[in-house]
């Protein structure tokens, strides 16, 4: 089985990575979450001028990084979240 993601840049210490949507195309960013039932990763579609200069200075994504952890950019998630939806660790 061919994995759809693929981490380009990794962040550990802001807990975050972007990659290649290798299915899609596109580009995403990643934030851990966790429940009662599983750890796992939201997935963030990114456009190619966010990925872009993400990639060029992983700092300059820490603003966009909290605003999916606060739940504001919904509307991106690659994978629309479950009834029962982690929070980001």
């Amino acid at each position: 089985m061919k994995n759809r993601f693929r981490d380009t840049h990794v962040s550990p210490a802001d807990r975050f990575s972007i990659g290649d949507d290798l299915e899609a195309g596109g580009h995403f960013l990643a934030i851990p979450v966790t429940s009662s039932v599983v750890d796992y990763e939201e997935r963030y579609r990114l456009s190619a001028e966010q990925y872009a200069g993400f990639a060029a200075d992983l700092t300059s994504a820490l603003s966009f990084v909290g605003e999916c952890r606060r739940r504001l950019h919904d509307d991106l998630l690659i994978h629309p979240p479950g009834s029962r939806r982690g929070s980001p660790t």
